[in-house]
């Protein structure tokens, strides 16, 4: 029965390692992305203030969320601190 439980633990092992990986490139991709895109921006929907937000027809349209940044780009104190989060939980990973 040792045996058995060894493979077992050594499996439980390799799936841990494998998810703890997984958590890190999860992550790694969330700070490579996290303020380069339009809501992060401080002026996003904010027709006086984010360039790409106009008036149509009497309706605010422009850009999305996923939106890339523009050369207003202004990050919110939101983002920065979900990038400190997110920094935070990498390095305890690592």
């Amino acid at each position: 029965m040792s045996q058995v439980d060894d493979i077992f633990d050594a499996m439980n092992s390799f799936s841990d390692l494998i998810h703890k990986k997984d958590k890190i490139r999860e992550l790694t991709h969330k700070l490579l992305i996290q303020g380069e895109r339009c809501g992060d921006c401080y002026n996003w929907m904010k027709t006086n203030l984010c360039p790409r937000e106009c008036n149509v027809n009497g309706r605010n349209q422009g850009p999305t969320v996923g939106c890339l940044k523009c050369n207003r780009f202004i990050e919110t104190e939101q983002s920065i601190e979900y990038r400190k989060e997110l920094q935070e939980e990498l390095n305890s990973l690592r």
